[in-house]
């Protein structure tokens, strides 16, 4: 039916790039929402690191996911995305400014990282 059909659409969205950004993820079998593992961008091991990272997602690229921490999750770095809430067209947006922002954060660290973001050019994806 469309519902699944859309479903399955947005998961591959997400997914798709997941894989291209290298974020660990488990797999979704049934549901809403992919968990994924984003530690290895965090600015330092801590929930107080996976706050600066979740604040700079939203900040620089409008993009809300759910931390772990609010999921009494006990590694900080995990999020949960919820695929099935905007169109694909919405969630292609999100993705494309999520991966821009790791692409960023990857290469250039934390470091002046508010000088080395372009929040204009994440944001006209």
């Amino acid at each position: 039916d469309e519902s699944n059909a859309l479903l399955k659409a947005s998961l591959k969205i997400v997914t798709d790039n997941l894989e291209k950004m290298g974020i660990p993820f488990v797999k979704a079998e049934a549901g809403i929402f992919i968990y994924c593992d984003f530690s290895s961008l965090l600015p330092e091991d801590s929930f107080e690191g996976e706050e600066k990272f979740s604040n700079i997602i939203f900040q620089y690229a409008r993009v809300v996911m759910t931390p772990g921490s609010s999921q009494k999750e006990n590694r900080p770095g995990f999020f949960r995305i919820c695929y099935a809430f905007v169109t694909p067209e919405v969630l292609k947006v999100a993705m494309s400014r999520l991966q821009i922002l790791a692409k960023l954060l990857k290469e250039h660290g934390w470091e002046n990282v508010k000088s080395n973001i372009d929040k204009d050019m994440i944001l006209k994806c």
